[in-house]
């Protein structure tokens, strides 16, 4: 149940892990590789956390 007259924000909050992996050839690095892309709407918060905001609704 959303309360009337109340505008609500969802969203995504979670921190990037890089893996470095060992280099024997370009084939078996891409393989073993997670790439991971950040949009450029995805702010760093002061908790080092990144957030970005998924939508928005406003409940009338």
């Amino acid at each position: 149940m959303l309360s009337r007259q109340t505008d609500y924000v969802a969203y995504l909050v979670f921190k990037v892990g890089i893996m470095f992996v060992k280099y024997e050839n370009v084939t078996e690095t891409e393989d073993q590789a997670n790439p991971v892309k950040l949009l450029t709407s995805a702010k760093l918060r002061a908790d080092g956390w990144m957030e970005v905001e998924m939508g928005q609704h406003k409940h009338y």
